[in-house]
């Protein structure tokens, strides 16, 4: 070898080594820094001919397994959304309560229960009523605050989507100028792994919110697309959108609109990707929005529909004592709507002992049918029948409407009231059990001091309002034949208030369509050229929805004359229809029990036929009388049929065994999510080791390279000192 060749081969020595030190040096200060990768100085044999003419550095490369880490975001994405999930879950059980809690809807429930029976053996113990109502209250507070508790959840939920989307949107864009560097830094030859190490970062952070997949472009640059194959980068970053909404009930659900799409915006096409994201914190965020708060909530209304429900059935077949002056309905009615029931009611005119004054058998039967030439019977014809001087009572034969105050029954808040005149008490019942009065309006074959909620002990103050839509709890399909439609619907049309607007009686005996699909069809033409403004359609779910046009109007849908009926069954409790308004987000004590805990119903209405003269007190209802609450005790023990939901199957179970029932799942649910969380979480870690084994930099390893990078560097810097001194000794020579 040449002393030329010897001092350049020295040279590109020292040229070599010193880029591997500076490699190190720059391996050792970032060693600390998330997402930093080892660096590697690669080195090549620079040859000229077939001579050996020097080293020089090739190229500088990153200790990355792109193929590893593609594979690791994948799982970090499902850690994200396990993370979500438990997160909330955790907060869940502050709602709940555990099992054997003092402090837990199931606690305070069998605290009711426990009450209700301990006033059994002291019936007139006024202490006892008001503690009675407070546990109540405690109880219906619970379940409100709960209800309530999920929906902040789920807009807590709702705005940290809004939040992973705009941290998708700063990731990608920072992502598209990173690709942009990396190319160019790609064409020029210069080094891209720092580049490379900063791009996976963003990466991550896509990836921890959302499922993607990525794919390489040219000159080192990297597309990006959804698992579903919505490009979210190519060249240029697109933008997702997502507007959280301000206001989320317990109705509210994504299927239903009530929460807008997840889609890209610099597109006119349809790209939500709301269903389509299954992984990342979005996706465990979008489960709790749309699945398990909302299971949680349904399974609260399974409990409240039916404490509400049975316990105002018990209450209604009561009296109070004493009995009170007036008795007002919870169901909101006009006095134009349609009234029509079976059996006979008894209205008992009582004193403030109990005892009988006088009374009116009705039958029901005869009395609200109407007469020629009207075609309908209405509430306001049966008080006209009640305030006729005809109309006397069985006892003195007066006319009732010297008993009864009967010049404004239908109030102001669409609720009506029978008034006691003078010092008169009042009371209803049923004096034939083998004909009780029954309303035929729902078709759900009521009693009728039920129907109207008279005595009724909670009620649903986001209902004290007539619903502005009603949804079947069954689903149909929309082919199902519809030969045996018969009989009346009616659909009516009322204001905020439930004063009657307009109505459609719809006979079903006319249509002649073969479909479900058909019936809507018919129904919605019917109802447009009646000019009532209401809409009947079937949902997502294929569940029948009747909501009015006006969201400040009302809509109800009772039994015509002939009652309706689809293929021979009762139209009305075939479909289901319910209030879309859940009942137990503003389940409460009807206020007149909580100002006066003595209407608590302990007795029932004794109702004997008095022939007169009535020489001698009857007692109607007595001051010892505790039937009703035995009756109230034994709906608590009694089984009851709870809907399903999306988790819990159809149920029959007492109001308690229910609750316990809701907390277990709920227990359960908890602690799987939880677990589930730690499985991820330890994959994870484990596969971080992995990751880090591959790329971090070991500090004692880079000391010992740099170790021997600076003898190389040493022995490179004597071979170009004694180089040069053989060419100083030329130079002398010559």
């Amino acid at each position: 070898m040449s002393l030329t060749a010897a001092i350049k081969s020295g040279i590109s020595g020292l040229a070599a080594s010193q880029q591997a030190l500076n490699v190190i040096s720059n391996n050792i200060s970032n060693a600390n820094v998330d997402g930093y990768t080892k660096k590697q100085a690669n080195n090549t044999t620079l040859m000229l001919g077939d001579q050996v003419a020097g080293v020089q550095v090739a190229s500088i490369t990153r200790n990355a397994d792109d193929v590893f880490l593609k594979n690791m975001r994948g799982e970090i994405s499902s850690l994200s959304r396990d993370e979500a999930i438990s997160s909330f879950y955790s907060e869940v059980e502050s709602i709940f309560g555990s099992t054997g809690d003092s402090v837990s809807l199931t606690a305070t429930l069998t605290n009711l229960e426990t009450r209700l029976q301990s006033l059994m053996t002291a019936p007139a113990d006024n202490v006892q009523h008001s503690q009675i109502v407070s546990v109540a209250e405690d109880l219906t507070f619970q379940m409100r605050s709960s209800v309530a508790h999920i929906q902040e959840l789920r807009l807590r939920v709702d705005k940290d989507i809004e939040s992973s989307i705009k941290t998708i949107n700063d990731a990608l864009a920072e992502i598209e100028k990173m690709n942009q560097d990396i190319s160019q830094a790609s064409i020029t030859g210069r080094p891209i792994g720092d580049l490379m190490d900063r791009r996976d970062q963003f990466l991550k952070q896509i990836s921890e919110q959302m499922d993607v997949n990525t794919f390489p472009r040219p000159n080192d640059g990297l597309a990006i697309y959804t698992k579903s194959g919505q490009a979210l980068l190519e060249v240029n970053a697109t933008t997702l959108s997502y507007t959280a909404t301000g206001n989320i009930k317990p109705e509210s659900r994504y299927e239903e609109g009530h929460f807008g799409p997840i889609e890209v915006a610099s597109t006119s096409l349809s790209t939500d990707l709301t269903e389509k994201i299954k992984s990342g914190k979005i996706a465990g965020l979008l489960q709790l929005r749309d699945a398990i708060l909302p299971e949680l909530t349904d399974q609260l209304e399974n409990l409240s529909d039916q404490l509400m429900t049975q316990m105002n059935q018990a209450h209604n077949a009561g009296v109070p004592y004493p009995p009170p002056s007036t008795l007002t309905s919870t169901r909101k009615i006009s006095a134009a709507d349609q009234f029509y029931a079976t059996g006979t009611l008894r209205i008992a005119i009582l004193d403030d002992k109990g005892s009988y004054v006088d009374y009116l058998d009705v039958n029901l039967s005869t009395v609200t049918t109407p007469v020629a030439p009207a075609t309908t019977y209405t509430y306001q014809d049966f008080v006209n029948y009640l305030n006729a001087p005809t109309t006397l009572s069985a006892v003195k034969g007066v006319a009732m409407n010297t008993y009864l105050n009967l010049s404004a029954p239908f109030n102001s808040d669409g609720t009506f009231s029978l008034k006691a005149a003078g010092n008169n008490r009042l009371a209803m019942g049923s004096p034939n059990p083998a004909a009780p009065a029954t309303e035929s309006v729902t078709g759900t074959g009521q009693t009728l001091h039920n129907y109207f909620g008279f005595n009724d002990f909670f009620v649903n103050t986001n209902t004290s309002l007539p619903p502005q839509s009603l949804r079947s709890a069954a689903t149909f399909n929309p082919a199902m034949a519809m030969a045996g439609a018969a009989g009346k619907l009616t659909f009516t049309l009322a204001d905020s208030q439930g004063k009657h607007l307009s109505h459609l009686d719809y006979n079903l005996s006319s249509f002649s369509g073969a479909t479900l699909s058909d019936l809507i069809t018919n129904i919605n033409t019917s109802l447009t050229s009646a000019s009532v403004g209401i809409t009947v359609s079937l949902d997502s779910q294929n569940r029948l929805v009747i909501s009015s046009n006006d969201q400040t109007q009302t809509v109800r849908v009772t039994q015509g004359t002939p009652a309706a009926t689809l293929n021979g069954s009762p139209a009305l409790p075939l479909l289901g229809l319910r209030d879309t308004r859940y009942s137990s987000a503003s389940l409460d004590v009807r206020q007149t029990i909580k100002d006066q805990p003595q209407l608590l119903t302990r007795g029932r209405l004794n109702m004997p036929t008095i022939t007169p003269p009535m020489t001698t007190p009857v007692v109607a209802i007595g001051q010892g009388d505790a039937r009703n609450l035995a009756a109230i005790n034994d709906m608590f023990l009694a089984k009851q049929s709870f809907d399903g939901t999306q988790k819990i199957g159809p149920r029959t179970l007492t109001l308690s065994e229910y609750a316990s029932l809701v907390l277990d799942y709920t227990s359960r649910d908890i602690a799987s999510a939880e677990q589930t969380f730690q499985n991820q979480s330890s994959l994870v870690t484990s596969l971080e080791a992995t990751r880090s084994s591959i790329s971090d930099v070991n500090i004692d390893e880079e000391m010992a390279a740099m170790l021997v990078l600076q003898n190389a560097y040493n022995t490179m810097a004597q071979v170009v000192r004694v180089t040069n001194e053989m060419f100083d000794a030329l130079e002398q020579i010559v």
